[in-house]
C-alpha cells in the first residue's frame, strides 16, 4: 500500500496542476477538481491490495505503461518547440532538435521493450 500511495501522490498533484495551467487558472488545492482527481488516484492505488493483486507485478506493469507515455510526451515537446506561432523566435535549433529526435528514438525503443516484456509476462 505504501508503494502505491507514494507513486500516486505526485501524480495526484501534477495532473490538477497541468489542467490548471492549461486552462489558465490559478492552482487551488482546495478546489473540487483537486479533491476529485486526488480521490480517484488514491482509490486506484488501493485497488491492487483490495483485489489481491501482486504489488511487484503491478509496479512492473506501471513501468511498462509509463514507457508507452514517454514517446507521446517527447513527440509533443518536439512539435511544441518547433511551432513558430507558439514559440516565436525561440523555436528549437538544429542541436536541440537532434537531441529531441534521439530521445524520441530511445523512447520508442523502450516502449517496444516494455510492451514485449509485458506481453511475454502475460503469455508465459
Amino acid at each position: 500500500i505504501s508503494a502505491a500511495v507514494s507513486t500516486i501522490f505526485p501524480i495526484a498533484l501534477i495532473l490538477p496542476w497541468l489542467l490548471s495551467d492549461y486552462r489558465g487558472k490559478k492552482r487551488d488545492i482546495q478546489s473540487p477538481l483537486y479533491r476529485i482527481l486526488g480521490g480517484i488516484a488514491f482509490l486506484l492505488a488501493f485497488t491492487v491490495p483490495v483485489f489481491g493483486g501482486r504489488p511487484v507485478w503491478v509496479l512492473v506493469f506501471a513501468g511498462a505503461v509509463q514507457s508507452v507515455m514517454l514517446p507521446v510526451a517527447t513527440i509533443t515537446i518536439f512539435f511544441l518547440l518547433n511551432n513558430k506561432k507558439l514559440m516565436g523566435e525561440h523555436t528549437a535549433g538544429l542541436w536541440l532538435n537532434l537531441g529531441i529526435l534521439a530521445s524520441i528514438l530511445f523512447s520508442l525503443y523502450t516502449t517496444y521493450a516494455g510492451v514485449v516484456g509485458i506481453i511475454g509476462d502475460l503469455t508465459g
